[in-house]
């Protein structure tokens, strides 16, 4: 039992060594991966962007996989002994010496926090839904009605996610422009796009500060402007859903302190979005094709890499 106990920790450890070490290195590279697809449409970027933030907890999973399959890992590691073992084997970790005993602790420590945060985010979340449901009522299937005289507007829930709109919202807008926000939100829960922050935010949490900020805010514009356009796409006008934008920055700039700035470049956003799905439009599918075959690659050569420097790497942490 003690040495199956061992194992585990010890294959937890691989794991998160290696998805630290991973994370680190795609940090770096990211704005270069944001330029790569920044002419693509923001549903394409925020599907691109959250692959590319989980690729290291799938990357180190799969090699461990690897690591532990002596026929497997041949042919990534290059061949070495350990004492009369020689040829493909698989990982031999210990914990005995005293930098092995550290780096087992670290991980540990690193491993707690990531289970911790992901727990107490989620359950955030949860006690948040049901706080507004408990201050809400049921208008319609479409959203909750909220009796504030701030006009607000918001898709909460991760697992069942719900709209939630004020009655100062109501009393401010059109029904063209309501229904142009309904829609906007209506993509938000369809897209479970809360739960795809929530998935971004875990992630990332390793990150270093600079680039976490920076690809949480990138993946946050493009869902809002996914949602923009899947609002246009269910007969919302583009010149009625820049309106509703236009109504809603007024009304937040009337009631900002002095110094925050009224105008902002979601309008501007929206538009040249606009643009780039319908010059995306004639040849989407064979765009579709490229960007996969080109993120496969960049998967499959992770693996390559990571696995050649990855074995000797935790052999010598953790020898």
């Amino acid at each position: 039992m003690t040495h199956l106990v061992e194992n585990v920790f010890l294959i937890l450890f691989s794991w998160m060594t290696i998805m630290l070490l991973l994370s680190w290195s795609l940090a770096l590279v990211y704005p270069v991966f944001r330029r790569w697809i920044q002419n693509y449409p923001a549903k394409t970027r925020a599907y691109l962007g959250l692959l590319f933030s989980i690729t290291p907890h799938f990357s180190a999973f799969i090699l461990l996989i690897i690591y532990s399959a002596p026929g497997l890992s041949g042919y990534l590691v290059e061949s070495h002994c350990h004492h009369d073992v020689c040829g493909p084997h698989s990982l031999h970790l210990h914990v005995s010496s005293l930098p092995g005993i550290g780096m087992f602790t670290l991980s540990m420590l690193l491993l707690g926090c990531f289970l911790i945060f992901i727990g107490r985010t989620f359950l955030r979340g949860q006690r948040q839904a049901a706080t507004l449901k408990m201050l809400s009522e049921n208008k319609n299937e479409s959203y909750r009605l909220l009796e504030t005289n701030k006009p607000m507007a918001w898709c909460v829930g991760y697992l069942q996610p719900r709209i939630y709109i004020s009655r100062g919202l109501i009393e401010r807008l059109k029904p063209t422009h309501l229904n142009a926000i309904l829609e906007h939100e209506r993509s938000h829960a369809i897209n479970h796009d809360n739960l795809r922050k929530l998935i971004m935010d875990w992630a990332t949490l390793f990150w270093p500060t600079v680039m976490k900020v920076k690809v949480k805010q990138d993946f946050s514009d493009d869902l809002e402007s996914n949602s923009d356009m899947e609002a246009i796409r269910n007969s919302i006008d583009l010149e009625t859903l820049c309106e509703t934008i236009q109504l809603i920055e007024n009304e937040e700039a009337n009631n900002a302190s002095p110094s925050r700035p009224h105008q902002s470049t979601r309008l501007l956003a929206i538009r040249n979005e606009f643009k780039v799905n319908a010059k995306d439009s004639p040849y989407r599918f064979s765009s579709r094709i490229f960007l996969v075959s080109i993120f496969t690659l960049f998967f499959v050569s992770t693996l390559f890499i990571v696995g050649q420097l990855g074995h000797p790497l935790l052999e010598f942490l953790y020898q």
